[in-house]
């Protein structure tokens, strides 16, 4: 199933990064955990959204046409500028937002020419 695949394709991919960057620096173990225990809530909530997120994903694939589904999928560029510029504090957002229009304007030309 598209659901079980994409788990498995985020837990390799996150399992190998974790145990390269051990390989690389010992001390990368004891600073996440170090990190993730001290943020546990936030931790817990972005990995709770991020799951939503792929399957809402991969059940819009599923439902409807993939061209429209996956441009649709393209705006979280959008709400990440957006977000990292509020929370993060993040340098050139106007810059980077107005790419982000450009290309939702592309996404809606190709929505609306079929």
């Amino acid at each position: 199933s598209a659901i079980f695949s994409t788990f498995l394709i985020f837990s390799v991919v996150g399992l190998a990064t974790f145990i390269l960057n051990i390989i690389r620096d010992r001390e990368f173990g004891a600073l996440v955990n170090h990190s993730f225990r001290k943020n546990l809530k936030a931790n817990i909530l972005v990995s709770l959204l991020n799951s939503v997120g792929v399957v809402l994903t991969n059940q819009a694939l599923n439902y409807s046409l993939v061209a429209y589904a996956s441009s649709i999928k393209r705006l979280q560029v959008l709400w990440t500028i957006i977000l990292s510029g509020k929370i993060l504090e993040e340098k050139q957002i106007r810059r980077r937002l107005l790419s982000a229009i450009i290309m939702f304007m592309g996404i809606l030309l190709s929505i609306i020419w079929k």
